[in-house]
């Protein structure tokens, strides 16, 4: 089932679709809906790169965020058509982007936990999502139905946390970044302002748009992210010319002794 959900996701454009089991994890009134669908969406490179840490992103930059959030709501709602209903299943699409709090800072349900329990990524110092194909720099969505679209004993898998970086810390013009790695269970506040930060996008950029986008933890950590990659994928390189030398000297040895 799930690879039929994931089929029409990604030919509608999403970048990647896992599932995980949820149970207790979701509110009680939700708990009939057990299987989280978590749907991932990469945010496009050039308007990442156009954020720039302590001054307001061009206008445009603005425009781009939300479009991609708008790109993202129907790939979840379609989700629950073609297979989980056809086959008598319950399902609810939860909004990429939609607050249900007095505050405008929460969700109906934490699509970053849904996310990192279907083994996407993990939840960075910024309490944002990380994934770990694309980095930070992405939109999700999330599905939550009663079809069991993947099994009930699947691992979560953290993978590498930030470690000493602080770079999102250090960048965040509003100071709403405590500094406190992420840990499974812990609360946003516990480690994140969101209050604050909401409250410093509004004041701040309210002349564009509604004024609810920053992104420059976003982009400083994407930033970090794609150096690390770069850095590992040189090290794999490496490490692979050195083998590659080992096993021709290797070779030339062995047919020097055949020939001597």
């Amino acid at each position: 089932m799930l690879e039929k959900i994931r089929e029409r996701l990604c030919y509608e454009g999403a970048d990647a679709v896992e599932a995980a089991y949820l149970g207790k994890l979701l509110p009680e009134n939700l708990q009939s809906l057990p299987y989280g669908i978590s749907v991932e969406m990469r945010l496009s490179q050039a308007v990442v790169e156009r954020i720039f840490s302590g001054q307001s992103p061009e206008p445009h930059v603005f425009s781009q965020l939300p479009d991609a959030q708008r790109h993202a709501r129907p790939l979840h709602l379609s989700s629950r058509y073609p297979c989980c209903k056809k086959e008598g299943h319950r399902a609810i699409a939860v909004p990429a982007s939609q607050t249900v709090d007095r505050q405008g800072i929460a969700g109906l349900v934490s699509h970053k936990m849904v996310a990192a329990e279907a083994g996407l990524g993990r939840i960075g110092r910024h309490a944002l999502f990380i994934s770990k194909d694309f980095g930070p720099a992405v939109r999700l969505a999330s599905v939550l139905t009663d079809c069991p679209v993947c099994e009930k004993n699947t691992a979560r898998q953290e993978g590498e946390g930030c470690g000493a970086c602080r770079a999102c810390v250090s960048a965040c013009p509003a100071g709403a970044i405590s500094g406190k790695e992420y840990a499974i269970g812990m609360a946003r506040e516990d480690f994140f302002d969101a209050e604050c930060c909401s409250n410093f996008m509004k004041k701040s950029f309210q002349m564009i748009g509604r004024g609810a986008v920053c992104g420059v933890c976003m982009a400083t950590c994407q930033k970090v992210w794609e150096e690390k990659i770069r850095k590992k994928t040189l090290k794999i390189k490496k490490l692979c010319i050195i083998d590659n030398a080992a096993r021709d000297y290797s070779s030339v040895g062995q047919s020097a002794t055949l020939t001597s």
